[in-house]
C-alpha cells in the first residue's frame, strides 16, 4: 500500500492484529529487512512496515530527506493505517503527536 506524505508516496505493509508496531529500516535497506521478525511479531501484534522514502517502494521526493520529513512519513503512515487496523491506540497517536521534541 501506498500513501501520500508531503511531496513523497511512501510505501508499507501491515501483518497481524493486535497492539501495534512500526518497525522501521536501517539505512539503506528496505521494509524487507523485518521479515523474519514481522513474521514471528504479527501473531501477537499488527506490525507495519514501512519505506523510508528514498527507499525500497517509496518515492524520494524533492530535496533532501530530513528527520521531519521523516516524521511526518510516519506520520502518515499511521494515519492511513487507522483505516486498516482498527483500534490502533489513540494513546500512541496521542504521545507521537504531543509528546516534546528529545534534546
Amino acid at each position: 500500500m501506498q500513501t501520500r506524505s508531503g511531496d513523497a508516496d511512501i510505501f508499507y505493509t501491515t501483518l497481524g492484529d493486535g497492539p501495534d508496531i512500526v518497525l522501521l529500516h536501517a539505512f539503506p535497506a528496505n521494509h524487507e529487512m523485518w521479515f523474519p521478525v514481522a513474521k514471528s511479531l504479527s501473531t501477537r501484534y499488527c506490525v507495519t512496515l514501512m519505506d523510508l522514502r528514498g527507499h525500497g517502494l517509496s518515492s524520494a521526493g524533492d530535496g533532501p530527506a530530513t528527520m521531519q520529513k521523516h516524521a511526518a512519513d510516519v506520520a502518515a503512515v499511521d494515519a492511513s493505517i487507522e483505516l486498516i487496523c482498527p483500534g490502533r491506540s489513540q494513546q500512541y497517536r496521542f504521545s507521537y503527536t504531543h509528546s516534546p521534541p528529545v534534546q
